[in-house]
């Protein structure tokens, strides 16, 4: 998967669009749209959807993701955190409910043909572990 800033230029590019010209039609500064190129930053998600709608594609095309239709057999099974057996095996286990319902969906995606994910966690403090999905 291409990186969101290659595409972000590319995109541009194609539109014969200078730094300054996207710049001033999302209302940001040229350096905070060379930072997205880079790599740096990322916009959130209401500038997001300006830049879509500025570049004339899908969100998904601008962060580089294959078209929904693709991505289907992994967009179909999605627990939510709040499940009564997510939150049962979160009160037995003591393991947070987001990160089961993240692992359990991420499980599943994988299962159905998409590339799978990974779950790490990530310290962040002295007792705290922060559970992520990443894709492989």
């Amino acid at each position: 998967m291409k990186g969101f800033g290659a595409n972000l230029k590319r995109l541009r590019k194609e539109k014969g669009l200078k730094q300054q010209d996207l710049a001033s039609m999302l209302g940001v500064e040229r350096p905070t749209v060379a930072n997205w190129e880079r790599g740096a930053k990322y916009p959130g998600l209401p500038l997001l959807a300006k830049l879509s709608e500025a570049l004339g594609v899908s969100a998904d095309a601008l962060l580089g993701l294959p078209p929904a239709e693709a991505r289907g057999a992994a967009l179909r099974y999605v627990i939510s955190p709040t499940d009564p057996l997510v939150r049962d095996l979160a009160c037995r286990t003591g393991v947070p409910a987001q990160a089961i319902a993240a692992f359990v969906t991420a499980m599943k995606a994988g299962e159905e043909g998409s590339k799978g994910c990974q779950v790490r966690a990530v310290r962040t403090g002295r007792r705290a572990a922060r559970h992520r999905v990443a894709p492989r």
